[in-house]
């Protein structure tokens, strides 16, 4: 998972890819940023992921796999390489090399701890499945409320404990907030990734 690169506020967690950015040896030729939730490599839930830089993470079992149940908000690489944080628009957009920015700016090689994986999309296909199928799914990983998510925050419930949020993405400029989330996998479809997407106004997981 090489060359996935995020950001995050302290209220939102959102987990943006940069423009350009090469994973699994593949180039993404998109501005976007995306959310990012690790899967574990195996199925035993210890209930806490230590991230590459000591952050603790929660995690939760659903199914037989093992996820984050929070956005990704690293500052290194496995390692110990500090990301650089890229503030620019234009920057941004032009990446080639490891990146990341907070949304809208607001605070100023390889991604996954030992054990754990960026997910592919056979893998959210499977989360999606054991919790229903797509039309249902994406109200039991949102987190309930309109703390990250605005109203009505649709068939929210979340059931899975995944407690997805609204976190955005980044098209250049910053967009969405509290209105989608955007997940990034490891799985390309042409030149870009495919990904799950959540949004305030539905109960569905694309």
């Amino acid at each position: 998972s090489e060359g996935i690169f995020w950001a995050t506020t302290s209220s939102y967690g959102c987990v943006l890819l940069a423009a350009n950015a090469t994973c699994n040896t593949q180039i993404f030729n998109s501005k976007y940023g995306f959310g990012i939730r690790l899967a574990k490599d195996d199925n035993n839930d210890l209930g806490v992921m230590t991230g590459n830089d000591g952050k603790q993470y929660a995690t939760v079992k659903i199914g037989n796999q093992v996820w984050m149940a929070e956005n990704l908000e690293e500052t290194k690489f496995r390692n110990g390489e500090t990301i650089p944080i890229v503030t620019d628009n234009t920057a941004w957009s032009s990446l080639t090399t490891a990146g990341a920015c907070w949304y809208n700016n607001t605070r100023t090689y390889n991604l996954a701890p030992a054990g754990w994986h960026l997910p592919d999309k056979t893998e959210y296909d499977t989360l999606i499945t054991y919790l229903g199928g797509t039309t249902v799914a994406g109200g039991k990983v949102k987190e309930v409320g309109t703390v990250t998510w605005d109203s009505p925050n649709t068939g929210a419930v979340n059931d899975s404990n995944f407690t997805a949020i609204g976190a955005g993405y980044r098209y250049v400029s910053f967009n969405e907030i509290k209105k989608t989330a955007i997940l990034c996998t490891s799985s390309l479809n042409g030149n870009l990734c495919y990904t799950g997407l959540l949004g305030y106004n539905y109960p569905n997981f694309y």
